[in-house]
């Protein structure tokens, strides 16, 4: 049971950082973790589809669970569907990684297969998909051996894959820059395919003034973070008009709902995009939304204390303090209270505040002095603040008392609570881990030495419960996914070895 237990938390910690690509570096644990807990991987990658922000360990964890066939087909279907409800791209990416450890490949050609036939079955969605994703979509077919549109074959379908369509949005793509301005842009607000699809056919035209207000205007709210760079170079921060349009479009962002698989601190980083090239104005309007999709996710309960190290060249820990604040900020019910430490305590209360207002507020707080993290504790013990859950993050090197499990034992006395610890480590190996070993204190330990990835932060902060068994809770609480729900156009089409295909 230990073991399982190291295992859960070890894979709970990789889905909270990304690995910017690099999806081989999941599978050790991965796989030490489906063959200990099978039922409790399946639910949780169930519920990391649903909840996670990092796409790389959507991709890769599925895959893992195919790897290890001593298990329920209950626990199969569900990676398979999960692979299933992928966009294209990263289906490929998938079916890349499954071919690199040697994934079975009979069932990954038989999802492929209905993948392919479920699309089919939907033409307007099938040819939106396609539109943007065609070679993709090609190279499915040619690989996996799957005839466009059935058998034989079907003419339309093989045209579309051909770009030699005479009906349909693919000859709408082809014939959106004939004719004059107004004709284009109204081609454009028409045709409602995604913005990169529709620029890149635009080609020069995108820069007509009544083009490019059509494109502005037929942006959806992510595109219009996704896009910043090349939307200013379109001329959203030098024509009024264009500009007007954008604000109308990024006002919409704080309520639209977070996109699946996205990383809502893309948003914050677009502000700060703009705000290098002296757009301090939008950058305040994208900065404003990000803080109402923050709000959006919620999901963590009770009072907290975030405590920042600020000792001698801890500039990047002060940074990540700033941030994690900031997300619980909007994210938690109750209460945030932010300490920076070094040998002394420095307290803030930042309920409710965004993070150019905790910028603001801590703008004089600077690094340097001894460290010590059991000061933080202390202080709020001593101003009978009660918290249920505590975040720390350091490189764990203390030097100076008072140390924190002793701080920690005195706290829980005091209140009679035992919050629980997360740790973010900005050092691979410190005291403090040992520390709490010897005490017997438990300590959630999440690795962000390094390069922190802030567009993980979210997703990290998310796992974040004041008790120490809700997530697992939660976790088991997520419904397994299945193929006829995902792909429900061909209910009852086969994937598992052993259940024959029908529709192929």
């Amino acid at each position: 049971m230990a073991e399982t237990h190291v295992d859960r938390k070890a894979l709970i910690a990789a889905l909270t950082k990304s690995v910017h690509g690099d999806l081989m570096s999941y599978f050790p644990t991965a796989l030490t973790a489906v063959t200990a807990d099978p039922e409790f991987y399946a639910h949780l990658i169930s519920w990391n589809h649903r909840k996670g922000q990092i796409r790389d360990a959507k991709i890769a964890l599925p895959v893992a669970a195919l790897m290890v066939r001593a298990q329920a087909p209950v626990f199969l279907e569900n990676a398979l569907a999960l692979l299933a409800d992928h966009p294209p791209f990263m289906l490929e990416q998938a079916l890349a990684v499954a071919r690199q450890v040697s994934a079975p490949q009979r069932e990954l050609r038989r999802l492929v297969t209905r993948y392919l036939r479920d699309l089919e079955a939907d033409p307007q969605r099938w040819t939106r998909v396609a539109l943007k994703d065609r070679d993709r979509m090609r190279r499915f077919y040619a690989l996996y051996h799957v005839a466009p549109g059935g058998a034989k074959g079907s003419a339309e379908d093989l045209a579309l894959m051909r770009h030699q369509a005479k009906v349909g949005k693919f000859a709408q793509l082809r014939g959106l820059t004939e004719g004059s301005s107004v004709m284009v842009a109204q081609k454009v607000r028409a045709i409602k395919l995604p913005y990169l699809i529709v620029r890149a056919a635009l080609g020069d035209r995108a820069t007509e003034q009544d083009v490019a207000l059509a494109l502005v205007q037929s942006l959806s709210p992510h595109d219009a973070v996704s896009f910043v760079t090349s939307l200013t170079r379109l001329g959203i921060k030098t024509d009024p008009v264009l500009r007007a349009a954008y604000e109308e479009v990024i006002a919409k962002l704080g309520s639209a709902k977070p996109k699946k698989g996205g990383a809502v601190l893309k948003t914050t980083r677009a502000a700060e995009a703009l705000k290098a090239v002296g757009e301090v104005a939008l950058a305040s309007k994208l900065a404003a939304a990000q803080e109402r999709q923050l709000q959006q996710l919620g999901g963590v309960d009770g009072d907290w204390v975030v405590m920042g190290d600020r000792s001698g060249s801890m500039s990047q820990e002060i940074e990540l303090t700033r941030q994690i604040s900031a997300i619980l900020a909007r994210m938690v019910q109750g209460r945030v209270h932010v300490i920076f430490f070094d040998a002394q305590p420095r307290y803030f209360e930042v309920t409710g505040q965004s993070y150019e207002q905790i910028k603001a507020l801590t703008a004089n707080v600077t690094a340097g002095g001894s460290t010590s993290i059991g000061c933080g504790l202390q202080y709020l013990a001593q101003a009978g603040l009660s918290v249920d859950g505590i975040a720390i993050i350091s490189d764990g090197g203390q030097n100076h008392p008072p140390d924190f499990t002793t701080a920690y034992a005195q706290y829980v006395r005091q209140f009679d609570v035992e919050p629980p610890i997360y740790y973010y480590a900005t050092r691979r190996h410190s005291n403090l881990d040992e520390e709490c070993a010897r005490a017997k204190v438990q300590l959630e330990k999440f690795d962000v030495s390094g390069k922190v990835d802030y567009y993980s932060l979210p997703n990290l902060v998310q796992t974040m419960r004041v008790s120490r068994y809700s997530l697992a809770d939660e976790i088991y609480a997520t419904p397994l996914a299945t193929l006829d729900e995902v792909l429900a156009r061909t209910r009852g089409m086969g994937v598992l070895r052993g259940r024959t295909p029908q529709m192929v």
